[in-house]
């Protein structure tokens, strides 16, 4: 059974520039305001859309090496199967795309990502499986898609603190 589709055209889903002129004659600043969280709700569910496409090409790929080769099972427990599926399943319920140029990055990362699984099951390599994985999460969370890790720890460029103590604000 196949569960995923295959290809998912961006320019054909996004609606962009429609003609609603009687719609926004009456209250056009409300209208507008509704179609712009209409569109950008509906541009971050196709995100989250292509995440559990991934994520189900990346559980069968698994599946498929396993299947080839039981050894691959050990290596993968040793790589922390859980903090994989923990990341993946937190960045389909927490991802950050609300613009249209921010879902087409986001579709080139998973082409990406989807290279190094057809790697995998074409070489029967299970470094290509773990490299697809840790290039879609460097990828989303260079891009700011998701959050890092130790993102609330510090604000730093180049590695060192912009702010070193926290302020504290006081109204009086």
């Amino acid at each position: 059974m196949e569960y995923f589709i295959e290809i998912i055209k961006v320019d054909e889903i996004v609606i962009n520039n429609q003609n609603f002129t009687y719609l926004l004659e009456a209250h056009k600043n409300y209208y507008e305001e509704q179609l712009n969280r209409i569109n950008t709700s509906f541009i971050n569910n196709l995100a989250k859309l292509l995440i559990s496409q991934y994520r189900l090409k990346y559980y069968a790929t698994l599946n498929q090496l396993i299947k080839n080769n039981d050894v691959d099972r050990s290596e993968y427990d040793f790589y922390n199967m859980n903090s994989f599926d923990l990341f993946l399943e937190n960045t389909e319920n927490n991802i950050k795309v609300f613009t249209e140029k921010d879902l087409k990055i986001l579709k080139s990362i998973i082409d990406i990502a989807d290279v190094f699984l057809k790697n995998a099951l074409n070489e029967n390599n299970f470094e290509s499986l773990i490299n697809s994985f840790y290039k879609l999460k460097d990828k989303l969370e260079l891009n700011n898609f998701v959050l890092h890790n130790n993102r609330s720890v510090a604000i730093t460029r180049g590695g060192t603190p912009l702010v070193d103590k926290s302020i504290k604000l006081e109204i009086r």
